[in-house]
């Protein structure tokens, strides 16, 4: 699966500058694209000859990308139109915006600079019913307030240290140090996944609700350390008891990216069949939603 995201990761951001090369008529460097989009020459070489292999459905032409590779140049010859063309109205409604949300957050898109994927990732938090300045792909729960959600982010973001008051059983606020590495959306409510920076238990992984942080004094950098972010996978918290098992039957054109993510298939007439383990119906419920008409149907969970 982290293959698959990073290589989706990477045509999401390539896509605008590939655009913008083929109407100014100029070649790309591809070793400063490279370096912008966090990955090497020769690897990006390979990006752009599998999106050459790509055709678009559309009755527009042409429906494919082609490029002149030489040195360290690439000339965009050719882009689908249908990605220039006039803007098509979208209307999404909030289950899909919410769904295409945490997608993109899995892609970790928000370090781009590109203004498109600005606009789209603000586009699809409104469909989403998202507060302005808030990316919250489900409102099933409190909303941290902005400048506290603000203030985690940014400090995840720039390893900086946070002091926050909290507010603990019985209401009670307390003050806690810590070192913020990852925000989460589990269940309707934001979390901040962050490791204690002070006291007796200096060090340990702990999960602090953004709706219960009544203050935020943002500090010095701090050293990043390794966080297994694993344990995390189907939410914040570690699933308890037996596990359920999920029949899907996916299309042909996402049986890779599934088999890559839950294990070995079985060919059926109309895809692959797969076992998926989960504990939450939500969960399972969120997790299909993303892959919309390419799930081809749920034949059973028990």
């Amino acid at each position: 699966m982290a293959d698959t995201l990073s290589r989706l990761r990477r045509t999401a951001l390539l896509l605008p500058r590939l655009l913008r090369a083929h109407d100014a008529s100029v070649p790309m460097e591809l070793a400063d694209t490279a370096e912008a989009l966090g990955t090497d020459a020769r690897t990006l070489t390979g990006d752009l000859t599998a999106l050459q292999d790509i055709e678009f459905e559309s009755d527009d032409r042409p429906n494919y990308f082609s490029f002149e590779i030489a040195g360290n140049e690439v000339r965009v010859n050719t882009v689908p139109l249908m990605l220039r063309g006039k803007p098509q109205t979208v209307r999404l409604t909030e289950p899909e915006a919410s769904s295409l949300l945490s997608f993109l957050d899995e892609l970790e898109l928000g370090e781009s600079e590109d203004e498109a994927l600005e606009n789209l990732e603000l586009a699809i938090a409104r469909a989403a019913g998202a507060p302005e300045g808030i990316r919250c792909w489900s409102a099933g729960g409190p909303i941290p307030a902005e400048e506290v959600f603000t203030a985690i982010l940014n400090a995840t973001r720039e390893h900086l240290r946070c002091e926050i008051s909290y507010t603990g059983a019985g209401g009670n606020l307390y003050a806690v140090g810590i070192e913020p590495y990852h925000l989460r959306m589990e269940r309707g409510l934001w979390y901040a996944i962050t490791r204690l920076a002070e006291g007796p238990h200096v060090g340990e992984k702990r999960c602090f609700r953004l709706d219960k942080i009544a203050t935020v004094e943002v500090g010095g950098p701090f050293e990043p350390r390794p966080i297994n972010l694993s344990k995390y996978s189907y939410g914040v918290f570690r699933p308890t008891g037996e596990p359920m098992i999920a029949t899907v039957t996916f299309s042909d054109r996402i049986a890779a990216y599934a088999m890559e993510r839950w294990g070995p298939g079985r060919p059926v007439a109309d895809g692959v069949e797969v076992d998926i383990e989960y504990w939450d119906d939500g969960w399972l419920e969120r997790t299909l939603a993303v892959f919309g008409a390419e799930t081809v149907r749920l034949r059973s969970a028990t």
